[in-house]
């Protein structure tokens, strides 16, 4: 008998409860085949991220009983601002004739939090509200030649960070460990698309990966308006590809940015001072000649681009 590593957890699923300071765990074992499981036993140990035991049992695998265990002062999984993790270690044992066989092994790690969504309250993270910020993503299948696939994924992951998500989306189906692990340890959760908890009525909470980036991952216009609407890290952008004539022979540029007061420049004048976020629109912009200077700057920060030219209305 070995464990199924297909099944969720690769083969031991955790159900966590939450009370009083305390965590109530429920562990299911899941295995290949329908062999009976007399004789065979869980040993079951719960380490932290200092690498001590806080938790261990052993369970008989034919028992009626759910194996469960109790972990007091949990230290909890936080999104992106503390993903700590657990670390389990389960030994598939069997007792035959008096003597006992290492039958499988299995390692993973545990980020020990609940996450739900709660009807007309929005998300919550182990009791507290959580603001979702979500990317529908799917892993890809095909990359660029000379770039392996698990380099691809953690440039996707380290793009979404930058973004300031903090979940991706995934369709139905089945889902990577490589892949769980990585979301895990950076501190983003996953939600499934088509299940009851992906389901998202908060406006500006979710957003499409095939929106962000087009050509060469190059970012768009979307891309930095949610990391405006998102991230904490302050940044000011200036879209050339926004830049248009308008119908009275003026033009209009649009920047980005999650700090309040942005400032437009035309040839190292100043044009004017706008308000808000996280897009920011200046109109009837006067241009004489192409290239052009155009900056934007906020009490820190400041980005420039050289136009050489423009598309129309």
């Amino acid at each position: 008998m070995k464990f199924d590593k297909k099944a969720p957890g690769r083969g031991v699923d955790i159900f966590a409860k939450l009370e009083n300071g305390k965590a109530m765990l429920e562990f299911s074992f899941y295995t290949e085949g329908q062999e009976k499981r007399t004789g065979y036993y869980a040993d079951v140990y719960l380490y932290d991220r200092e690498g001590s035991c806080v938790l261990q049992f052993f369970y008989p695998m034919d028992s009626e009983e759910p194996a469960k265990g109790l972990l007091l002062h949990p230290h909890l999984w936080n999104s992106v601002e503390d993903p700590y993790l657990y670390r389990i270690e389960v030994f598939l044992l069997r007792q035959w004739e008096g003597q006992w066989s290492i039958c499988d092994r299995l390692r993973c790690i545990f980020p020990l939090c609940t996450l739900k969504r709660v009807l007309g309250k929005g998300w919550s993270l182990n009791g507290r509200p959580f603001v979702l910020k979500a990317v529908e993503y799917e892993l890809p299948q095909k990359v660029e030649a000379g770039v392996p696939r698990e380099a691809r994924v953690l440039q996707d992951i380290e793009k979404l960070q930058e973004l300031g998500a903090n979940a991706i989306c995934l369709r139905k189906g089945g889902l990577e460990q490589g892949f769980y692990e990585l979301c895990c340890r950076r501190g983003l959760a996953l939600l499934w698309m088509g299940s009851e908890n992906s389901i998202v009525l908060e406006p500006n909470s979710i957003a499409r990966w095939g929106d962000l980036l087009n050509e060469r991952g190059k970012p768009t216009d979307r891309y930095y308006f949610y990391r405006a609407l998102w991230s904490d890290d302050p940044f000011v952008y200036l879209s050339q590809d926004s830049l248009i004539r308008q119908e009275n022979g003026l033009y209009q540029v649009t920047a980005y940015s999650n700090l309040k007061k942005v400032a437009l420049y035309v040839e190292g004048h100043l044009f004017e001072f706008q308000s808000g976020a996280p897009e920011f629109l200046f109109f009837d912009v006067e241009i004489r000649r192409f290239p052009t200077v155009l900056t934007v700057e906020t009490d820190s920060f400041g980005m420039s681009v050289t136009v050489y030219g423009m598309r129309y209305l």
